[in-house]
């Protein structure tokens, strides 16, 4: 009886911990991205060939929502938070760990993902089902897992890395070439749905993440599993701090690895390949023939290392008696306070509040001054939609300007005015890398009649 009031408070707090910034916090860029993809596509282009960096099964999920309500926090909590707890219940009826639970639903950097319209909670319930299909299924049953898997890919491009890894600790039980070929039909779906000739162009929209160095690489690990707040990768640490992380880090990772090879092959190798990656698809895709196939984009962000984060806690509990479970969960809880406070208590993005500009000032880019009501309409939406066809001919001016620094690479800046709100916070490299030179651009001296822009 107590363990079941336990199990219920533990459910109830993680819970309330989701709720609250679902109700409170305003929609951020990706969101809208979530709600400009969803209205504007067919349920077809929104599989085959959507035109962004992610796969399109959640923007096709949220359209068929969108006809039922269009309700901000409901739309949250049906396709992240639901999703989250069905996963964290699923791995307490495996487990029966009152720690594990309390870290899947306390962890700051699991709640940031599991309120956002976005299709980050839903990526954390197909980790749960893969591994667990995978770990509960004797023999391996292959075609129960292939499928799982090109449906989870269809929803997150960060599962084909882990799916990868776990065919590989197939083929090492079974040393039977048939688990590799299984695996081919993940990049092949890839393929199909981003297009043979246009992928390289639509992962290229994440190009702006940076790549893994020895300064930024503590930063990002650090924040996926739930010590720190660097959501988008944008910042570095001292080379002390960085090597005091390695120095403790590597060594922690090597004697899990070597404790477990699971652990190896869900954790530790797909790190190293995410990392691999990200570190040689930038230098390569500005190479002689590497550049036709290879984009130039990194994969080093901490939501791509969701699934990683959840298998590095599932398997490290097997590490531990439940004596000192107890306190590496009060340790952790510590540790947790300020990433949870900064991420998910504060207004980590900008707060809804209207903005009384001269007309005759376009605050770039539009789509970042748009704050909804929780309760917004189609025509919200379709506002949402006229705006992202400015923003991105803003955006275009604005990679000019970044390799012409001296604001001349453009006509049209004679004819704007660019403003930035200093309270928006956005993914966008422009925002967080380049205020200096934005300043310098765009911060003219006022003419009485300046031209709107065009859409």
């Amino acid at each position: 009886m107590k363990n079941n009031l336990l199990i219920v408070a533990i459910f109830c707090i993680g819970l309330g911990l989701r709720l609250y910034p679902a109700l409170t916090q305003a929609p951020w860029l990706d969101e809208i991205y979530s709600l400009y993809f969803a209205n504007n596509f067919s349920a077809l282009k929104l599989i085959f060939q959507p035109p962004e960096a992610h796969p399109g099964a959640y923007y096709l999920l949220l359209k068929i929502l969108l006809n039922f309500s269009t309700n901000l926090f409901l739309l949250r909590t049906i396709t992240s938070i639901i999703p989250v707890l069905i996963g964290s219940y699923l791995i307490y009826r495996q487990t029966k760990s009152n720690f594990l639970l309390a870290v899947l639903l306390l962890n700051p950097f699991f709640i940031h993902m599991s309120w956002q319209l976005r299709m980050y909670g839903l990526t954390f319930m197909f980790s749960v089902l893969l591994i667990q299909l995978f770990l509960n299924s004797s023999p391996f049953n292959h075609k129960k897992f292939l499928l799982l898997s090109l449906l989870s890919t269809l929803f997150s491009f960060s599962l084909i890395i882990p799916v990868f890894c776990l065919y590989l600790y197939q083929y090492s039980r079974e040393k039977n070439i048939k688990n590799l070929l299984y695996f081919t039909l993940i990049p092949l779906e890839f393929f199909i749905t981003k297009g043979f000739f246009t992928y390289k162009k639509y992962v290229e929209y994440a190009a702006w993440i940076n790549s893994p160095s020895f300064t930024n690489i503590p930063n990002t690990i650090l924040t996926s599993l739930g010590f720190g707040t660097d959501i988008n990768n944008l910042t570095s640490s001292t080379f002390f701090v960085a090597l005091l992380f390695f120095l403790i880090f590597i060594p922690l990772v090597y004697l899990l690895s070597k404790r477990n090879k699971l652990f190896f092959y869900t954790f530790t190798l797909p790190l190293l390949i995410t990392i691999a990656i990200s570190a040689s698809f930038p230098f390569l895709s500005q190479r002689f023939f590497f550049y036709h196939f290879i984009p130039k984009v990194s994969l080093f962000i901490p939501r791509f290392l969701l699934p990683l984060s959840l298998y590095f806690y599932l398997f490290l509990l097997q590490s531990f008696n439940k004596k000192h479970q107890k306190l590496l969960l009060f340790v952790l809880i510590i540790f947790w306070l300020n990433p949870n406070l900064i991420l998910n208590l504060n207004s980590y993005y900008a707060k809804a509040s209207p903005h009384n500009y001269p007309s005759n000032i376009l605050v770039m880019p539009p789509w970042e001054n748009l704050r909804l009501n929780s309760n917004f309409t189609r025509q919200d939406l379709n506002k949402i939609s006229q705006d992202f066809d400015t923003a991105s001919i803003i955006e275009t001016d604005l990679t000019r300007i970044s390799e012409n620094p001296d604001c001349t690479s453009s006509a049209k800046f004679n004819n704007f005015v660019y403003l930035i709100d200093p309270r928006v916070k956005s993914i966008s490299p422009y925002h967080q890398q380049m205020q200096q030179l934005l300043t310098l651009c765009y911060q003219r001296p006022l003419q009485n009649q300046l031209p709107k822009p065009s859409r």
